[in-house]
């Protein structure tokens, strides 16, 4: 379960994107047990993300890190790739955790909504 909240802007920008409104979201989400572990953001492209184990406490052998990858091929995406080691060996490998909790941010663009189409009179 991914929860949001969300806050609006416009950029104060103008690059080969326009000057178009931005939107920053932030959520939790549960580790899936395999990579990645795939987050809809509601964005049409992210500009920029990252993702951190929410815990209280130490973390033990699995998961240790988590990683966080987007493009505009994904399209308002976040894979979100989990980490862990065995203990002795240093060397990362995919963790296959499914009860850690991630908290990750990301920021893009925000969809454009469709003109309404009902009379003023009725809303």
């Amino acid at each position: 379960m991914s929860t949001q909240l969300i806050l609006d802007g416009v950029s104060s920008h103008t690059s080969a994107l326009g000057n178009r409104q931005t939107r920053a979201v932030c959520g939790e989400v549960t580790l899936g047990g395999s990579n990645p572990t795939v987050v809809d953001t509601g964005l049409t492209r992210v500009l920029g993300a990252s993702a951190c184990l929410k815990a209280a406490v130490t973390p033990g052998d699995d998961p240790v890190l988590v990683t966080v990858d987007y493009s505009p091929a994904l399209e308002g995406v976040l894979h979100i790739y989990a980490w862990k080691h065995n203990g002795s060996d240093p060397t990362l490998t995919a963790s296959t955790n499914n009860t850690a909790g991630v908290a990750w941010t990301a920021f893009g663009l925000k969809p454009l909504s469709a003109p309404r189409t009902d009379p003023p009179e009725t809303r």
